[in-house]
């Protein structure tokens, strides 16, 4: 299934912080959704939404603030 991969790839790159996978799933949702035909598009979104991820673009800006705000605290806490 097309979701669970994308879940695996955003997984991989997060560093195990929900909010930089958040973004990074999102995205990836959003850019695939991209290159589908109208029906299967709408096919992912309502299985997206089902598993509770909004990909609309309020929920994408949201999680993308999100993770900026978390990088932040790591670059602090880094320091």
């Amino acid at each position: 299934m097309v979701y669970d991969t994308l879940s695996k790839e955003a997984h991989r790159g997060c560093g195990l912080y929900y909010e930089i996978y958040e973004s990074c799933f999102i995205g990836l949702l959003r850019d695939h959704l991209s290159e589908l035909n109208e029906a299967d598009a709408n096919r992912l979104r309502r299985y997206a939404e089902s598993k509770g991820t909004k990909i609309d673009d309020a929920s994408y800006s949201e999680a993308l603030e999100a993770e900026r705000e978390c990088r932040a605290e790591i670059y602090r806490e880094q320091m």
